[in-house]
């Protein structure tokens, strides 16, 4: 149990830090954008040895490892608790669900025009949803 325990306080420590690595990234490249003083001391330091540019792009391909990690992360965790609320508000009444007979689906299989195939299907839908109002009239009128 203090293994289970021990291995979630890691990863949970591990996406705290890369998330913060994501986040200071992002300060860097708003920096690097925005500040030419800032663009003059990197470009300083590009010049000054083969390491530096290796060590820069080193540091550029990790620090954008870990946006992506954390946008991996975060993304559906936040937009999950949206789909949720959208779920919840959404009644199973307002859904329609028509399933066709097997005659109706060899039919529709036998249509050889998309226009055919259109004109086949609505039919079924509108035939459908006839029986089902018939049948929501008929189970309230009684």
């Amino acid at each position: 149990m203090e293994a289970l325990v021990e291995i979630i306080v890691a990863i949970a420590t591990f996406i705290f830090e890369v998330t913060i690595h994501a986040l200071v990234f992002v300060y860097l490249l708003l920096r690097a954008a925005f500040s030419a003083t800032y663009r003059q001391k990197l470009s300083e330091h590009w010049n000054i040895s083969t390491w530096k540019r290796v060590s820069i792009v080193l540091g550029i391909g990790l620090y954008s490892a870990a946006l992506v990690f954390a946008l991996f992360v975060w993304i559906p965790i936040l937009t999950s608790s949206d789909q949720e609320e959208a779920k919840q508000t959404r009644s199973s009444d307002d859904t329609i669900q028509i399933e066709f007979t097997a005659e109706e689906i060899k039919k529709l299989k036998e249509t050889k025009e998309i226009e055919e195939l259109v004109d086949t299907a609505g039919e079924f839908i509108k035939r459908k949803l006839e029986e089902r109002k018939k049948a929501e009239q008929d189970g309230s009128a009684e």
